[in-house]
């Protein structure tokens, strides 16, 4: 579930887009595999609404309602930056944050049921000097 505004300060793509994005297809959904991905961009999705404090939130929206307002007394239309469609890649790091949660569900040190983030936050950290050292990434310098 999100909150009003959400959408204002959270990257958001429906979960058939994401996987569309990481699979280049449509999922099967007699695939087990399939699924437990669509569960995993499921959960990627709350996690990153829910990771926005209200306060932040809530403030965007009021600043961008009355920004509207603004424009509107002057019959300036909206001069807002595109929020999509966005292209068929993995623009994201979604990848990323899939690998991360299904990691976070094997068993760990001190929990056979999970593993703590200090663990796994390994591997956004892997793929971030991974990514500095790739073409594209040394290009961004």
């Amino acid at each position: 579930m999100a909150w009003d505004g959400d959408n204002l300060v959270t990257t958001f793509q429906c979960d058939l887009c994401c996987f569309q994005n990481l699979q280049q297809r449509d999922p099967l959904p007699d695939l087990p595999k399939d699924n437990l991905l669509l569960c995993v961009i499921r959960q990627s999705q709350l996690d990153a609404l829910w990771g926005r404090e209200p306060q932040t939130v809530e403030s965007t929206l009021r600043a961008v309602c009355s920004m509207i307002t603004q424009w509107q007394r002057v019959d300036l239309p909206p001069q807002f930056p595109l929020l999509g469609p966005f292209p068929v890649c993995d623009l994201l790091g979604l990848g990323v944050a899939v690998a991360m949660l299904l990691k976070s569900l094997e068993p760990g040190r001190y929990n056979s049921k999970y593993q703590q983030f200090e663990t796994v936050r390994k591997l956004r950290a892997g793929f971030s000097n991974l990514y500095m050292v790739s073409s594209e990434g040394a290009s961004c310098l």
